[in-house]
């Protein structure tokens, strides 16, 4: 069975992941879009048994805001494939 996790922003669910896949919604733009991007990228981890589980959304902010701060791509080519 797959796990769906929801990805809030601003109290509102902005993206699901589950499967594999990430949807974002389309209302996004800009930084919020990049910090909904590396959140997403940190509940595929989760799900992927990269990193420790369960989700949660406070890990997943401070893992999108260092990501953010230092720069990283991995976002930008995670959503490449």
């Amino acid at each position: 069975m797959v796990t769906i996790q929801p990805i809030e922003h601003d109290g509102h669910v902005v993206a699901l992941v589950g499967g594999g896949r990430a949807l974002i919604g389309d209302e996004l733009a800009g930084g919020a879009l990049a910090l909904v991007r590396a959140k997403c990228l940190y509940a595929l981890e989760v799900q992927a048994g990269e990193r420790p589980g369960p989700y949660s959304d406070e890990a997943a902010t401070r893992y999108a805001q260092r990501a953010l701060a230092h720069g990283h791509t991995a976002c930008s080519r995670a959503w490449q494939r």
